[in-house]
């Protein structure tokens, strides 16, 4: 089947499906990459091998959709990886060369922003007169070609039976159309339709909403014979040039996101660097408060700069989860290290009931994002908190059948509360509750947002409830996988500090950087483990210096005069196979990483610079 290019590189999922028998006929490159089947093999795929909800939840779900009159369903769609994946699902009927199809516009939940209607508004464009019926063959939506047609309007039909808008129509030609697409069979009448003194022929194709043995509805369409070609023509131009527009905009927005990210990234690494050296190496009591201070507010700034950054991963499907070795004790302590002095500064009572703090078992997990996870609820709770309030973790842990450990957390606060209305919406992108008793606070609107579409990425649930005036309750639950012996023994040999530390001393590592602030951040944190550092202004010089030295790593900044730090990358790997070339650079796009590595270079680490991070990558790298 043939897709035009603006479909095959739509940013939304595009599938072309028989109505009858579920079958995919046709796919795009988003559902190729999302899914993690090849567009060949979804063509040979029905839609049911992707939905994986029951006959009996289907039936719930489309009954859902007809009583709250929305154009779209809720379906979780599984990938080859047999990962569940949250999608808001358009479909809307077409016809290719006489043949009847279901176009299906598929996006993630969190998405309805972008998404949202676009079926729906290219429906209303139409040239061809369209009316939607319900299981009791009742108008539920007409578009505004039908209104000219017959000279109504859509608020005085809906609830109507369809057949008393078509009063040209013969009964017994309607009903027989009824009764074939009520059987699950596309179909077609002809009739005349009069308006004024003219008579024209017209015809009146139907398509079911059928799936799996459910009726649920019918989408009708009227257009005239003659031009049924030129109408067909002038819809797919239309409907081209809307999904250019539309990768257009997309791609503006992506260019600015990543432009904003590493203009603000760049000077963060600075502000924070000096911070942490500061906290470190002042005595002063007044101007340790004054760099503590900068510091936390830098922090504060730099997770606003990483909510706008997940948030646009999570909305392209770009993110990605790093599951390490760890266990549940050392993320316990990561967290309560950061919450515990902000309750304490704010006078809030914080109460651990924790049972994983005593599973000293490792497992594999992401681990700064179910740290973020973590963070994000407690922070809302404190930060909702008025002062002399309480905020309460804890968690309850099982052994689960097929050998995972199930954690299952609660977080309690006695806080201002949600209302009801803004529990319904609480997890939309840019939300956040504006009444008397939260307007003191404030944020971007994405923590929430965030946290559950990464709990959902993960295979966790997240779920809450919350009363105004009186405190709000969260529920989250995840599942961790236990690391075997051999991972867990890597893993220990990796995180031994002193070995590390003989790993890397006396051992020569090139510095390609342009901005000497960074250059002297980044030497300081290097002169702990006793390195030797060269370094080079530009990419040209860092060619020039790894062609005449030999160096057990090349630490390189991406965008950098006279020659940038790809092309310097690839420049290196044309004389030097061997050597680690490690990323540091302000870009933090995956799109980014997979520039570095297809340049050459072993790893991309995002600035700020964290001194673990760092730490641990050159020790991989270096024997």
């Amino acid at each position: 089947m043939y897709y035009s290019e603006a479909c095959m590189n739509y940013p939304a999922i595009l599938l072309l499906i028989e109505p009858n028998t579920g079958k995919i006929v046709a796919a795009n490159k988003k559902a190729e990459s999302t899914y993690g089947y090849s567009i060949e093999k979804l063509c040979t795929m029905k839609i049911s091998d992707i939905n994986v909800l029951k006959p009996e939840q289907l039936k719930e779900e489309i009954n859902n959709a007809m009583s709250e009159f929305r154009n779209y369903f809720h379906f979780p769609h599984k990938t080859a990886s047999g990962k569940i994946l949250n999608m808001e699902v358009e479909s809307y009927p077409t016809k290719i060369y006489d043949d009847a199809y279901l176009f299906s516009v598929i996006y993630p939940s969190n998405e309805r922003n972008v998404f949202a209607n676009t079926s729906l508004n290219l429906l209303e464009k139409s040239p061809d007169a369209i009316m939607v019926l319900d299981q009791s063959n009742r108008v539920i939506k007409i578009n505004k070609s039908f209104e000219r047609l017959f000279g109504c309007d859509e608020v005085s039909v809906i609830g109507e039976f369809g057949y008393t808008l078509l009063k040209d129509l013969k009964k017994q030609k309607y009903e027989y159309l009824i009764n074939e697409l009520s059987n699950g069979k596309s179909d077609n009448v002809t009739f005349e339709v009069t308006v004024g003194n003219n008579t024209m022929n017209y015809t009146l194709s139907g398509i079911p909403t059928f799936y799996l043995n459910n009726y649920f509805g019918a989408v009708l369409s009227i257009r005239k014979d003659i031009s049924q070609n030129t109408f067909e023509v002038a819809r797919n131009l239309e409907l081209e040039k809307k999904l250019h527009e539309i990768e257009k905009a997309n791609s503006q927005k992506d260019d600015f996101l990543a432009r904003m990210s590493h203009d603000m990234r760049t000077p963060m690494n600075a502000i924070l660097g000096m911070a942490n050296f500061g906290i470190e190496e002042i005595k002063d009591p007044t101007a340790l408060k004054y760099f503590s201070q900068i510091k936390d507010s830098s922090d504060y700034l730099l997770a606003l700069i990483n909510d706008i950054l997940d948030m646009q991963k999570l909305e392209s499907g770009e993110i990605v989860l790093e599951e390490v070795i760890s266990n549940t004790p050392r993320i316990v302590q990561k967290v309560k290290n950061i919450i515990e002095s902000r309750a304490k500064q704010k006078g809030i009572d914080l109460c651990f009931e924790l049972e994983c703090e005593e599973m000293y078992r490792f497992v594999k997990v992401d681990e700064r994002h179910i740290q973020q996870v973590l963070i994000n609820i407690l922070n809302n709770a404190i930060k909702y908190t008025p002062e002399g309030g309480r905020v309460i973790w804890r968690d309850f842990v099982q052994d689960m059948p097929d050998g995972r450990i199930k954690v299952s957390h609660e977080f309690i606060d006695t806080g201002v509360g949600m209302s009801p209305e803004f529990l319904k919406k609480m997890f939309n992108p840019f939300t956040t509750e504006v009444n008397s008793q939260s307007k003191s606070e404030c944020g971007s609107g994405l923590g929430l947002a965030i946290t559950k579409n990464l709990i959902e990425a993960m295979g966790g649930q997240i779920s809450c409830k919350s009363k105004l005036g009186e405190g709000t309750t969260f529920f989250l639950e995840v599942l961790l996988t236990p690391a075997t012996e051999d991972e867990v023994s890597n893993f220990l040999k990796k995180t031994d500090v002193q070995k590390g530390i003989n790993v890397l001393k006396g051992k020569k590592i090139l510095i390609c950087e342009d901005v000497e602030i960074n250059i002297m951040i980044i030497k300081k944190l290097l002169s702990v483990y006793g390195c030797e550092i060269d370094t080079a202004r530009n990419g040209l010089e860092g060619v020039n210096l790894a062609r005449d030295n030999k160096y057990c790593a090349i630490l390189m900044d991406i965008r950098m005069p006279v020659m940038t730090g790809l092309e310097a990358a690839r420049e290196i790997r044309k004389f030097n196979l061997d050597v680690p070339i490690i990323a540091l650079s302000a870009n933090a796009y995956l799109e980014d990483i997979k520039k570095s590595l297809s340049a050459g270079m072993n790893a991309h680490l995002a600035k700020p610079i964290v001194r673990e991070q760092l730490y641990s990558t050159l020790t991989s790298f270096i024997d």
